[in-house]
């Protein structure tokens, strides 16, 4: 049945409204879920590319922190490339969301977006844009630095929904982006359904109102379903992002050797690998989990305030590299390496950490270095000097201090010298023989003694053993030097033998000495016979008597061997010297004629006088007899040809150095050695024919001469009375230059001088004594002589054949014994011990020593003062009777 025609107008239009209204109704819905749709897509792409670049950044920093090794201006890019690397590697096999999703990233390359990686499911070349380009919008912005989302055209001009997002730290953009297209697919095939639908509802609209509404609402529940559909794929895609990051976080987990975890701004777990699980578990014994605070988890309070301090400037924006050391072994130690994590709009939202476990390159750092040190140790204290040398050019690569003190240099200028330039020229060559052996391998090491210069230019012997060392092929060879510092004992060595060379002159000299002076007094004892007897003669014999011309004779014999006698002992040192103050030019000015007719006539005497001298202490005959001596030996040194010879008096202040020089001259030394103080010195120079060294060293030898046999003792005696007087003698020569003695003598202390200056009353010839004298000597003709004189005096005479039954006689006599004459050499008991003993029993007793050598030398055999006098054998009767009158008053 037909319906009227304004009827089915009305009814068209009703229809026509219907689905106006229907089409607009299902038109705003699916717009509405078209832009739900869209911003849904557009937050789980930036989702996705935000949480992929967080991950690159964490991950290029991890590169960045080992990229240390690089050379220091291709660290960045080449920590960069690693993580492009890992990126797209960890996204070469996995699915995009929908049929045309995209993961994209790129770099700004010489004003050209270099595409990195496409990651789609149908593949594609990678383009290379100019950033004029009017595609590619979402990059251009993520290379500038901007994040979001928006819907464009990409790099192949078509339209897409993308979200963008900068990584900073490669210098690299992010896109994920599908097209626009596949996103409206489902809408527009919804909205050509709703137009078809309408367009058949209005053919047939008239004829099928009823039947109409059926149809269309099942259409549009069919659209809804499809549309539960797509947001059904859009959650699966999604998912698919999920599981891109779950695999990203994998190989995280994969790094077995690091301990990476990361924490929000309360310091709770992000995410962390086994690696670290496991080390909590191991150091605290703490389970960790997602959401739970770390600091909770350190058991330890010490390790959780350092680990929250690091943290502290992590999350101020600090990259941290620090070593520390965690749980109770104190030496497990870690690298800790730790990153703020930054979100799209630069705001710090946790941090990120990278950990190795360094215990063990730790533990070998530490033993080497106290290896190190004990080696350095070892080194700088050895109380050897030690070096190494480099064996090309010989300079020094390192030396310890003790070589260093040794040579005379600090250790930083011996490092910019080689060997060479302080070896002794005499031991260069040595030294370059046995180093060049050394250096081509014939000989593995040698030992030898040398010398070094030191800067002072003093020498210093050393002990040298060198050795070679084993290096690697690309170092040079090298040398390990040891010196010991040998010059004392070398020094020892050469006065050792200096010293026995003078030891053996000394005993030399000191036998014939003794013998000497054994001799000498012998004859003494003798002469004093001869003498006693001639005076005895002689003060009973009248002027005139016949027999007086005879014993005067005999008397002047006696003196002269007497005067033999003192040489003698003037050899030996143990002369009788009179000991008074002598000015010593007074006493060479008055002997000038005698020495004048005593040289050649060709010789020119010239004399050079010092000014204000002080005396000296001693016997003038002898020192008028070295004088003497001098002048003719200097005369017949020059000979026949014209000469001169130059006789000088001074004074010289002598220290020990100056009269050590001296000492050390060949036989010039004496065994006890001089005083420092102020000495006088006579010199007499000739311009003879001098003599050589070998000469020289045997001058002092007893019985040497140059000259024709039968001539005296010479230098020796001369040295005898020298050394009597407490002096020395220097000698300087040179062949054809002539000769210089110097004789030393020291200066006359004052208050000696003025007590030597004191008169002794003049001799009585009448005077005559009274008492007992108690004579003790072994000679029984020395006995009886003086017996006789001393009863001549006046005297009663007690006589001593030893040194006991003179203490005994005097034990017995003492109240009545004036005065003791004591011979010093007695048996039984010699005159030192009967002087202390009778001193012990009279302390006051008057003693008067008698012996055949010097007062002087008499002296030191006995202990204190205490002498009445000294009388030296031969004596006459004159100056016995002089002594006991001076002695008892």
């Amino acid at each position: 049945m037909l319906m009227p025609q304004s009827e089915e107008r009305r009814i068209l239009a009703m229809i026509m409204i219907m689905i106006t209204a229907t089409l607009g109704t299902a038109a705003v819905v699916i717009l509405l879920l078209y832009k739900d749709h869209i911003s849904d897509v557009q937050r789980q792409l930036q989702f996705t590319v935000q949480s992929q670049a967080r991950f690159l950044e964490s991950v290029a920093r991890h590169e960045l922190r080992n990229a240390d090794k690089l050379v220091e201006e291709d660290s960045t890019y080449e920590a960069a490339q690693a993580t492009i690397r890992q990126f797209i590697d960890a996204h070469q096999n996995q699915s995009t969301f929908g049929e045309t999703g995209e993961l994209t990233l790129a770099r700004l390359e010489n004003e050209s977006i270099v595409f990195l990686m496409i990651q789609r499911p149908t593949g594609t070349d990678l383009p290379d844009l100019s950033t004029d380009d009017s595609r590619a919008e979402a990059m251009r912005r993520a290379l500038s630095g901007e994040s979001g989302t928006l819907v464009g055209a990409d790099y192949r001009g078509e339209r897409v929904v993308a979200a963008y997002e900068p990584v900073k730290i490669i210098n690299a953009g992010l896109v994920a982006k599908i097209n626009l297209s596949e996103v409206r697919s489902d809408f527009n095939k919804a909205g050509t359904i709703a137009l078809l639908i309408s367009l058949i509802l209005s053919t047939i609209s008239v004829l099928f109102f009823r039947k109409v509404s059926n149809p269309l609402i099942q259409i549009l529940s069919r659209q809804t379903k499809e549309l539960q559909n797509q947001i059904e794929k859009d959650r699966e895609s999604a998912a698919e992002l999920e599981k891109a990051n779950l695999l990203l976080v994998s190989s995280i987990q994969g790094q077995k050797e690091s301990f990476i975890f990361g924490l929000d701004t309360q310091y709770r777990y992000l995410f962390f690998n086994s690696t670290h699980h496991e080390a909590m578990r191991q150091l605290y014994h703490a389970n960790v989990d997602i959401g739970k605070s770390i600091l909770d988890c350190i058991s330890i309070v010490e390790d959780a305030a350092r680990l929250k301090a690091h943290c502290d400037r992590a999350l101020a924006g600090e990259l941290v590299s620090v070593v520390e050391r965690y749980g109770n072994d104190e030496l497990t130690f870690f690298d800790v390496k730790l990153s703020p994590i930054v979100d799209g709009h630069g705001e710090i939202i946790g941090l990120t950490s990278n950990s190795q476990n360094i215990t063990e390159s730790t533990r070998l750092v530490m033993e080497l270095r106290a290896s190190r040190e004990r080696f350095k140790t070892m080194f700088e204290q050895a109380p050897l000097g030690i070096a190494l040398i480099d064996s090309l050019d010989g300079r020094f690569y390192e030396v310890n201090e003790t070589f260093s003190e040794i040579t005379g240099r600090s250790q930083e200028e011996m490092t910019t010298i080689d060997w060479m330039s302080i070896t002794h020229p005499d031991d260069v060559q040595e030294d370059a023989d046995n180093m060049a052996l050394l250096n081509a391998g014939t000989i593995s090491g040698f030992n030898i003694q040398k010398r070094y210069i030191r800067p002072d230019e003093t020498i210093v012997w050393i002990n040298m053993s060198i050795a070679s060392l084993e290096t690697n092929p690309d170092e040079s060879p090298r040398h390990l030097c040891m010196i010991e510092d040998i010059t004392k004992r070398v020094e020892f060595e050469a006065n050792r033998k200096d010293m026995e060379e003078k030891m053996q002159q000394a005993q030399k000299l000191e036998s014939l000495g003794v013998l000497a002076g054994g001799i000498a007094h012998d004859f003494n004892n003798l002469l004093m016979i001869i003498l006693g007897n001639a005076d005895m003669v002689l003060t009973n014999l009248g002027p005139h008597a016949p027999a007086r011309e005879g014993v005067e004779r005999i008397a002047n014999t006696a003196h002269r061997a007497a005067e033999l006698s003192k040489q003698m002992l003037s050899y030996s040192g143990q002369g009788h010297f009179i000991i008074e103050p002598i000015d010593l030019n007074f006493l060479i000015q008055e002997m000038t004629h005698l020495l004048n007719v005593s040289v050649s006539k060709s010789v020119v005497l010239k004399y050079h006088f010092g000014s204000d001298l002080p005396p000296i202490l001693g016997d003038s005959t002898q020192i008028l007899q070295v004088v003497m001596n001098l002048i003719i030996n200097s005369s017949e040194a020059i000979g026949e040809k014209d000469g001169v010879i130059s006789v000088t008096t001074g004074m010289r202040m002598c220290d020990s150095n100056y009269l050590n020089r001296i000492e050390n001259q060949a036989g010039a030394g004496l065994v006890t050695p001089l005083e420092e103080g102020m000495y006088v010195y006579l010199e007499v120079a000739d311009t003879g024919c001098g003599m050589t060294k070998e000469t020289q060293a045997k001058i002092f030898d007893p019985f040497f001469t140059t000259k024709f046999t039968g001539r005296g003792l010479g230098l020796a005696a001369l040295l005898g009375i020298v050394r009597g007087h407490k002096g020395m003698i220097r000698v300087h020569s040179k062949v054809e230059e002539g000769t210089t003695i110097e004789v030393l003598l020291p200066a006359a202390d004052p208050i000696l001088s003025e007590d030597s200056t004191s008169e002794i009353e003049k001799s009585d010839a009448d005077w005559k004594g009274s008492g007992l004298v108690l004579l003790a000597d072994d000679e029984e003709t020395v006995r009886v002589i003086t017996k006789q004189y001393l009863e001549y005096l006046g005297f009663d005479v007690l006589t001593a054949a030893d040194g006991l039954e003179a203490v005994n006689l005097f034990r017995e006599h003492s109240d009545k014994i004036a005065c003791v004459l004591l011979d010093m050499t007695m048996p039984h008991m010699d005159g030192k011990e009967a002087f202390q003993k009778i001193r012990e029993i009279k302390n006051d007793a008057a003693v008067i020593l008698c012996s055949g050598y010097s007062e002087v030398h008499s002296r030191q055999h006995l202990d204190g003062d205490g002498l009445a006098g000294f009388l030296q054998k031969p004596y006459l009767s004159a100056e016995l009777r002089d002594l006991l009158r001076q002695t008892l008053g």
